[in-house]
């Protein structure tokens, strides 16, 4: 990926918006049968977007970028499929017709080629309603790093386009095939088809007819397949699965016999894309001869075509299509993506081959499988079956199930997820604990306060970060008796968590707790009313720094107060009250109360710090010397 800074654009061209911020960034691929989508918010028309698409790899790939009218995905506005995409290459999506201003959402999918592509997203402090979306499932705190084009693209009439790109200069006729793809009607197909054989402007005669509708374009493609060879036919068929002709499965099911194996691999590609059942049915049988250097690229047509037939509701025959490939001497990724798919099609019946590969020896197919347990089956019946096979599993796939049990957020493992992060296994145990905070029930925080007590340092800090993970009142409900134990150790975890989570309700406790005969807790106490104590609390603070007699006590006491008065606001207030707890305190505390005093500034505070200059005590007096 060149250029960690360039890496990533989306815009929208005539879009007035926000101008990109430099923020953190972290990259999202595209992964095969996965969805990375945006919505955006155009505040007047448009009639475009791009988007640059990095690489893992500096090599080319590929990928669907589709316009829709909401993450519902209710109606596509437009789509268009690209392929051999240079790294940080610009891909843009002209609109036929530009589109008022509002709300929308592309998607990118359908990864193709042999890199990975994908994107780099900002990361958000605030959740943004424009954010990410990841297979359907948004992303508040993440949003694609995007920019604008302020310009509008202004096209040409027709008429004036075609003699263009009858007669003009090559660049001309380029950019007459450009503005064509937006305002081309069915009289310029002929014209553009002959250029299809044109080696020069055979790609940009394709880009002008690929996204225009009607039945004349298809036959305009089927007919080159007969006239074009080497890389113009590559182009030819790959437009023909863009556009998911089901009138060319015949010609293109002759293709996977070409001798040229870059046609072969289009064809199969262009037939998975295709997704019909009669599609399917000569990519089974291409397989059943076909010579080993061809059946990758069978089997990557025939995973895209089973994934149609399954987005179709067609589920038997993708059932049927993924068994066939799962069952081929393939690579593992490619069993493990029809494995996927076929867990996917078969819903719930797919049950039973999904503990089957959980048990197995494969690792791969295990991953697989979870990934689906965890994405792709819901319902508590599953998430049932999954839980009771928690136990039975190796010790080394017990964490990933634990996480896939976790994610599906069901209530039904909620019994044998406490049950391990009461007592399992090390290190499975620990898994259990870290995803007890997402699971939503309030049983969770008994379960983590016990283990918060344990000697087991790994047991005990998983437990607190999992605390410190709950919601707000989960989590009260959870320091409350922490901060009134008898033990040490738990009132300094409560008092760690009240602080981790800013939460001021605790202050008063913490007042009490820092009366403890502990010192290190009456310290750690001490250090935490300096972020959650108010000004209900300063009364308290004063007589806990009257009765601080260490150094580090007295200290933090100090800052304490100085942070409560720096957020009381009126601080010739806060420096009355400070003057008048002088006279009483010991020569120590007036000290530390004159630092304070010459921090908050002031009329009040001043006055006091030169009264302090007559002190009896001489370390209270040069005290008050150095701060003046």
């Amino acid at each position: 990926m060149r250029g960690l800074r360039l890496a990533l654009a989306v815009g929208l061209l005539v879009v007035c918006g926000r101008t990109a911020v430099q923020a953190a960034q972290e990259p999202i691929p595209l992964n095969d049968y996965t969805r990375l989508g945006q919505r955006f918010t155009a505040t007047r028309p448009f009639n475009g977007i791009w988007v640059v698409v990095p690489s893992w790899s500096d090599s080319e790939g590929g990928l669907t970028l589709t316009l829709w009218d909401s993450p519902r995905r209710t109606k596509r506005l437009a789509q268009r499929s690209y392929t051999d995409i240079a790294d940080n290459a610009r891909i843009e999506l002209p609109l036929r017709k530009t589109l008022p201003a509002g709300s929308y959402y592309w998607e990118a999918d359908q990864r193709t080629g042999e890199t990975r592509v994908g994107f780099y997203a900002e990361i958000l402090d605030e959740e943004i309603d424009d954010c990410i979306y990841l297979d359907g499932v948004p992303n508040r705190k993440r949003r694609f790093l995007s920019g604008i084009s302020p310009l509008p693209r202004t096209y040409g009439r027709v008429s004036d386009l075609t003699a263009m790109l009858r007669r003009g200069t090559h660049t001309e006729r380029i950019d007459a095939c450009r503005q064509l793809a937006v305002v081309g009607t069915r009289q310029v197909v002929p014209l553009l088809a002959r250029l299809l054989a044109d080696e020069e402007l055979s790609h940009m005669a394709r880009f002008a007819l690929q996204p225009m509708p009607g039945s004349a374009v298809d036959a305009a493609f089927r007919a080159a397949l007969k006239r074009v060879k080497g890389p113009l036919l590559v182009g030819v068929i790959n437009s023909i699965g863009a556009r998911r002709d089901a009138a060319a499965v015949t010609p293109l099911a002759s293709l996977l016999r070409d001798g040229d194996p870059a046609v072969v691999a289009a064809a199969a590609a262009a037939l998975g894309a295709i997704g019909t059942p009669a599609a399917a049915d000569r990519l089974e049988q291409a397989l059943a001869s076909a010579p080993s250097s061809l059946r990758p690229a069978l089997h990557e047509g025939g995973l895209l075509c089973a994934e149609r037939l399954l987005q179709q509701g067609q589920r038997e025959r993708a059932a049927a299509l993924f068994d066939r490939i799962r069952a081929e001497q393939a690579p593992a990724v490619v069993r493990a993506a029809a494995l996927r798919g076929a867990l996917a099609a078969r819903g719930e019946e797919g049950l039973p081959l999904l503990l089957e590969q959980l048990h197995g020896t494969d690792a791969a197919l295990a991953g697989a499988a979870l990934w689906v347990a965890q994405r792709e089956l819901p319902g508590p019946a599953v998430t049932e079956a999954l839980a009771q096979a928690l136990d039975q599993l190796p010790a080394e796939r017990q964490p990933a199930l634990i996480e896939a049990l976790a994610q599906r957020a069901d209530a039904a493992a909620l019994s044998a997820l406490l049950a391990t992060a009461r007592s399992g296994a090390m290190p499975i145990r620990l898994t259990a604990l870290r995803v007890l905070p997402g699971l939503g029930s309030a049983e969770v925080v008994p379960v983590l306060v016990d283990a918060l007590a344990e000697p087991d340092n790994e047991v005990s800090s998983a437990a607190r970060e999992a605390l410190a993970a709950l919601p707000a009142g989960e989590l009260a409900a959870a320091i409350d008796p922490l901060l009134r134990s008898p033990e040490a150790r738990s009132q300094l975890a409560g008092i760690d968590l009240a602080v981790r989570r800013g939460l001021s309700r605790f202050a008063p406790a913490l007042l009490e707790v820092g009366a403890s005969a502990e010192p290190q807790v009456r310290l750690a106490a001490l250090k935490a009313l300096g972020a959650l104590a108010g000004a209900a609390e300063f009364p308290g603070l004063l007589k806990v720094m009257a009765g601080a007699d260490e150094e580090l006590e007295l200290d933090a006491a100090e800052q304490a107060l100085a942070a409560v008065c720096a957020r009381m606001g009126d601080a010739e207030e806060c420096a009355a009250k400070l003057a008048a707890g002088l006279a009483p305190a010991a020569p120590p505390q007036r000290a530390a109360l004159l630092r304070v005093l010459a921090e908050l500034g002031g009329a009040r505070a001043l006055q006091a710090v030169r009264e302090a200059l007559g002190d009896a005590d001489p370390e209270v007096k040069a005290t008050a010397l150095q701060l003046l």
